[in-house]
């Protein structure tokens, strides 16, 4: 809206070329929504980090939604994402997906600063930087991602952050940070009100159902969940998502927690609607370096009326006013 009133036209985006830790596969959450969102206006390439291969050099391309190519390099090399032995083959390897979508004037959007050396080539028109973790603080995080990280807070157009957190940090080298917070998906979530969509695998169990949806990995408690789960065993407990970056003999073997797997974005609501609490059960110790979609994704359960128990992170206070936090404790 101008100051007379009247709605601006509409900014023209170029096509965007997106180098992302994240594989567009993995459970939906930020880089999807955001990019989905963005592919109504203009087109998008989503590099994701490479796979190994043992043969030539590689890339295999695919349109999961209308106007999202997603290249997925394949390489003879061990070196992990994009780390600096992978970047000749994969500048080549971008190079000419770039021609093939015939994007020549394009902006580049990172959801990682590991990807930074790609960018001295491709010359984008503009470069966004969306900061959706603290990467660095990851166990096992490269020893170059800081400083890329300050290159990259130096060079970006325009830089996002995800929480409140993340944003104050980065604010003391760009002042011109934004904290673009994650969010809920109202409309798509929203069918969890309907106890009658529950999915047969939670309607099978019996009540109470405490549900937890996101990737099971470091960051879960799981001494916490066996706890629990012993002491409460008739507390139906349910884990929705993928097992990543974790011993599978620390996971709770009681016979009422239940893991589902991961699970496409569509099923979720019928399984929070199936749930009496959502859970948010991450160790106090790696709280530092959790984003706010986790918040936001357990929030998505608690309005559809669920009691919701979470760890009174420091994000969770700054999102949510104390009242509301008091109600989900």
């Amino acid at each position: 809206m101008t100051a007379q009133g009247r709605i601006a036209p509409a900014v023209e985006l170029p096509p965007l070329v997106v180098f992302s830790h994240l594989r567009w596969d993995s459970p939906y959450r930020r880089p999807q929504e955001i990019l989905s969102r963005i592919a109504q206006r203009t087109r998008v390439l989503f590099v994701e980090e490479p796979q190994f291969h043992a043969g030539d050099p590689g890339a295999i391309a695919r349109a999961p939604v209308r106007n999202v190519t997603v290249l997925t390099p394949r390489t003879p090399l061990n070196a992990p994402g994009f780390h600096d032995d992978q970047i000749p083959l994969l500048s080549k390897l971008v190079a000419n997906a770039l021609a093939r979508e015939q994007m020549y004037d394009f902006g580049a959007w990172l959801d990682t600063p590991m990807a930074l050396p790609l960018l001295k080539k491709l010359r984008p028109r503009c470069i966004v930087y969306d900061c959706i973790a603290d990467l660095a603080a990851l166990p096992g995080a490269p020893r170059q991602i800081a400083q890329r990280e300050h290159a990259l807070l130096r060079m970006a157009n325009a830089v996002l952050c995800a929480s409140p957190g993340l944003w104050r940090v980065r604010r003391a080298q760009r002042d011109d940070a934004r904290c673009v917070a994650d969010s809920v998906d109202a409309a798509h979530f929203a069918r969890a009100f309907d106890s009658r969509s529950t999915h047969p695998e939670v309607r099978a169990l019996a009540r109470p159902r405490l549900g937890y949806a996101g990737t099971i990995d470091e960051r879960v408690d799981y001494e916490l969940l066996n706890a629990v789960a012993l002491a409460r065993p008739e507390w139906e407990i349910c884990l929705v998502g993928p097992i990543e970056n974790v011993d599978r003999s620390v996971l709770p073997r009681a016979p009422n927690v239940h893991f589902f797997g991961a699970r496409a974005h569509a099923e979720l609501p019928a399984h929070f609607a199936g749930w009496d609490v959502a859970l948010l059960p991450y160790c106090e110790e790696n709280a530092h370096w959790n984003n706010m979609s986790k918040c936001v994704f357990t929030a998505a359960d608690g309005m559809t009326g669920r009691v919701l128990l979470v760890m009174l992170m420091p994000m969770t206070m700054a999102a949510y006013s104390r009242s509301a936090v008091s109600r989900m404790r």
